[in-house]
């Protein structure tokens, strides 16, 4: 139940005064009642005190006759109020009644009254009817003696009253009836009164809640008129106020909603011409990124193709009959070409390492031949400008672990290579330490230290960044991309390392390299100590501190009796002091010192047989000059393990050297059965000439179905699977192959002359064992037959000679359009099968030539896909850059879903190239011809 304004005021104002007027007329009414008993107790006293002593005075006298006349003048005299009156003897007799009807016996109670005393009416006793008070008032004899009267005697009876209610009722009502009327109107009053209160403030309250809703729909503007009283007038003025601040910030609001709403709407515009900006700026940028996809990958073949033949044929050179330094040239060459090879596939796979998708190696090397190699690249550099380059490796330190080798050199690389750059006098040295982890984690430090020109506090806040040199000065002078220590960084942390400088400018700097690695516990390159040094004296002169430091310490650690000399006086003094085992004589040459080097040499060697140099330098020259002068060996700075312990020992200490040593003109046959299988005719031809110099057995075949009949009959140690093939492609070939022949654990290769990134991984999960991309690498090919040979499987005795035509590499014919050295490079060096594999794919090109005409006229993608993956995988085995370019970019984008119409231009840009071949053909198979014969014809 809801209780309105109107209902609390009402009751507020009606229920006091019904409290109150209540309380009032009771009290009055009461009071009246009061009033009203004393009146009548006064007024029939008195008669009492009146009628009580003259009738014990007529009593006394026994004149009973005188009380009717007096009782009748009492009656008729108050008549209103007195009824009767009646005399009862002490002996209970009616002596006399005014009014027969009166019977006043009836409430006699004499002995109630107890022995009364003269002059006391206290003890009168009073009977009330419904209409009337009955007095009982005894007579007593007064003046009878002192003392206690004698009650029988002395008491004369006693005068009975009926005084009437009638009169007084009457009184009563009128009064109680006044009071009722009293409360009633003040009840009615305060109602009216309430409701008067009501008025004066509902209204008001209406019309201010009227105004508050209008407000509340948004009539800001609303205003109460007319005139209130009191506080609610105040309330009125206080609304008005409010209604019209809040009409003023309507308007306001109103104006910077429409001001907004302007703002947002040209906002809107500008950022949908931002969105069609951004919207084209990505598109340029994956365009963008495109063009630097394809000129990566264009620049990684140009790089790759002449390194590959630098790699190939210094690997040629090792089957030729070399003397030491000759193979230590070459073994520098090969180290040089591997590591600038690895280091443009680091560059190439920055966009990884800016990701964090760079997955590092975890395969055994031997750390000792891992430095040997990066610092071999850069040791011609600080010979050349005089610097005193030294590499201290801690000689417990184990050498075979487990991790990526390239990239540890990649980042020593680059850390020496700077610390040589910006060094122009004083020292480079490289100082290795490690600490054991466990049994199988190591962790190890190597300080590059230098003392070029150093980094200032401002160079060093972009030192890590991409593309920043120390500023565009250094960049002027020193050069570089500003990549190297960016990469070096990232692939440190990536091998839970770190690199951290210290520097000071014009002081030099040191470069702390660290990361973590794991031991190999079947170690591929254990070091064996050299226990025939043991005990051994050794005369050491090194003037140069770190030099000395580092390979005094090695001395020491194969139990060598080390005499340090660091000036050429005390050598002098102490030569013939004592006798020596061997003596070790470090010294930078330099044009005008060379002869007092020789006579030095002399003199030592006359006294120490065993005498071997170490020089700034690589010069061939130079190092016999020094021999024909005593020394037993050069070496060349800085001094590493395996130089220092072949020269001591005097033996070769390599595999490289030992096959240097060897019959390099042919190779042991591994004792294996392979299956090869390609459609394309030279593809296979060349693959079974690599095979048949590498193993004993060789089967082939030219398409899946092949392969899996002679599977069905044959066991196979390996199998070479080309991928794309007509009737029966190799991954069907495969699953087939694994499912009922006798090769179901037989590893098969996949081989495909053009792979998408991912795409490797992608055959290794469809169940092929490795991959081996077109062109094929001999020392790939050469790595998965080692590790796919049998335990039992061992080189047989019987050797092939390689077909090596001297000087056929560097002298041929040139053209605009052939890449004779390729074509040689890619058949091994095989110049009768280069030129039967380039007639090969000459004549196939009319034919293909018409079938892609053909398939573009009636859009038949699928059987395009396929000529020019053959097209693609016949090339890869020739030397036609540029058509082999073209078709590798079709394939390319054939494989990532590009249509037709999109690859027009590129198909007449191939047709373009297949007409400039077969136009150049002819003069270029003459020539090539006539360069084999005369060849031949050689003495």
């Amino acid at each position: 139940m809801k209780i309105t304004l109107r209902d609390w005021v009402i009751l507020f104002t009606v229920i006091p005064l019904l409290f109150v007027g209540s309380g009032l007329s009771l009290f009055y009414a009461w009071d009246r009642y009061v009033t009203v008993d004393e009146h009548i107790e006064d007024k029939a006293g008195a008669l009492v005190d009146v009628l009580t002593m003259q009738t014990r005075l007529i009593i006394e006298s026994g004149k009973l006759e005188n009380l009717h006349p007096i009782y009748q003048y009492v009656l008729s005299r108050h008549s209103g109020i007195l009824k009767n009156l009646a005399i009862i003897a002490d002996d209970d007799t009616v002596l006399y009644n005014a009014t027969p009807t009166f019977h006043p016996e009836e409430h006699l109670m004499v002995r109630a009254f107890g022995e009364p005393e003269p002059g006391n009416y206290q003890n009168s006793r009073v009977y009330q009817t419904p209409n009337s008070y009955l007095y009982y008032v005894p007579m007593v004899k007064e003046g009878l003696g002192e003392g206690r009267l004698d009650f029988r005697y002395n008491y004369l009876g006693y005068v009975v009253f009926e005084v009437s209610k009638l009169p007084y009722q009457a009184e009563m009502r009128a009064a109680f009836a006044f009071s009722f009327a009293a409360f009633v109107v003040t009840v009615l009053i305060s109602i009216a009164f309430g409701h008067n209160i009501v008025r004066f403030v509902s209204r008001p309250v209406e019309e201010l809640n009227k105004a508050i809703l209008n407000i509340r729909h948004g009539e800001a503007g609303t205003k109460i008129s007319g005139k209130f009283e009191g506080e609610v007038d105040l309330l009125r003025l206080g609304l008005n106020n409010l209604s019209q601040t809040m009409g003023d910030f309507q308007r306001d609001m109103e104006m910077n909603i429409e001001s907004s709403t302007r703002e947002m709407r040209q906002n809107l515009s500008q950022f949908e011409t931002q969105n069609v900006q951004l919207e084209l700026a990505k598109r340029r940028a994956v365009e963008a990124s495109q063009v630097k996809s394809e000129f990566l990958a264009n620049m990684s073949h140009e790089l790759r193709t002449p390194l590959n033949g630098v790699i190939g044929f210094t690997r040629q050179l090792y089957k030729t009959p070399l003397d030491t330094n000759q193979q230590e040239f070459l073994y520098t060459i090969e180290n040089s070409a591997n590591n600038l090879l690895s280091i443009i596939n680091d560059i190439l796979d920055f966009s990884k390492l800016d990701s964090g998708k760079m997955a590092l190696e975890k395969v055994p090397f031997s750390f000792r031949e891992a430095i040997d190699e990066a610092t071999a690249l850069l040791a011609e550099s600080a010979n050349n400008k005089g610097l005193e380059f030294s590499i201290n490796i801690n000689p417990t330190m184990p050498n075979s672990l487990i991790g990526d080798a390239l990239r540890i050199k990649q980042v020593l690389i680059n850390l020496i290579s700077n610390a040589i750059k910006f060094t122009e006098q004083g020292h480079v040295a490289v100082d290795i330490d490690y600490e054991l982890l466990d049994e199988e984690d190591i962790f190890i430090t190597a300080d590059i230290r230098d003392t070029g020109i150093g980094i200032s506090d401002k160079q060093a806040e972009t030192l890590f960044e991409a593309f920043n040199q120390a500023d565009k000065s250094i960049t002027r002078l020193y050069g570089g991309t500003g990549l190297g220590l960016v990469i070096a960084k990232r692939l440190a942390n990536e091998m839970d390392g770190d690199i951290n400088y210290i520097s000071k400018i014009h002081q030099g700097s040191t470069f702390k390299f660290s990361f973590h690695s794991s031991i190999n516990q079947l170690p591929v390159d254990a070091i064996i100590e050299p226990f025939e040094l043991e005990q051994k004296r050794i005369l050491f002169y090194e003037p140069q501190h770190n030099t000395r430091s580092a390979i005094s310490r090695q001395l020491k650690h194969w139990h060598m009796d080390v005499v340090e000399v660091s000036e050429m006086s005390r050598l002098v003094e102490i030569l013939h002091a004592h006798k020596y085992d061997y003596a070790l004589i470090g010294t930078q040459v330099s044009p005008v010192n060379i002869g007092d080097i020789k006579a030095l040499t002399e003199s030592i060697a006359s006294v120490i047989p065993r005498t071997t140099l170490a020089i700034n330098s690589s010069s061939l020259k130079m190092k016999e000059t020094f021999i024909k002068a005593g020394a037993r060996d050069v070496i060349s700075k800085p001094i590493t393990y395996k130089n220092l312990r072949r020269a001591l020992l005097g033996v070769p200490d390599t595999d490289v050297e030992a096959i240097a040593l060897g019959d390099n003109n042919s190779e042991d046959l591994t004792n294996m059965k392979v299956l090869a299988v390609d459609d394309n005719e030279a593809n296979l031809k060349l693959l079974m000439s690599l095979l048949k110099q590498k193993v004993s057995d060789l089967d082939t075949a030219t398409d899946g179905r092949a392969a899996l009949e002679l599977c069905r009959f044959h066991k196979y140690d390996l199998i070479l699977m080309d991928v794309q093939m007509p009737i029966m492609d190799g991954s069907m070939a495969m699953e087939k192959i694994r499912d009922n022949t006798l090769n179901v654990d037989t590893p098969i290769i996949a081989v495909t002359a053009h792979a998408l990134p991912g795409e490797k991984e992608k055959f290794i999960k469809d169940g092929f064992d490795s991959y081996l991309a077109k062109p094929i690498d001999e020392g790939l090919l050469e790595h998965i037959i080692f590790e796919y040979a049998p335990t039992f499987a061992a080189p047989r005795m019987e050797r092939t000679m390689v077909e090596h035509e001297q000087g056929m590499v560097d002298v041929g014919p040139t053209s605009p359009v052939f890449d004779w050295p390729l074509a040689l490079q890619r058949s091994g060096t095989n110049p009768q099968l280069a030129l039967e594999m380039f007639k090969m794919l000459l004549d196939s090109l009319e034919q293909t030539t018409v079938e892609l005409r053909h398939y573009i006229d009636v859009d038949d993608l699928t059987s395009i896909a396929s000529l020019i993956h053959k097209l693609n995988g016949a090339c890869c085995y020739v030397g036609i850059p540029r058509l082999e370019k073209v078709v590798n970019d079709i394939e390319t984008q054939i494989k990532k879903g590009a249509i037709l119409a999109d690859l027009e231009p590129e198909f007449f840009e191939l047709f373009d190239q297949i007409e400039s071949v077969m136009t150049h053909q002819q003069d270029f198979l003459q020539k090539v011809e006539k360069s084999i014969e005369s060849h031949k014809h050689k003495p």
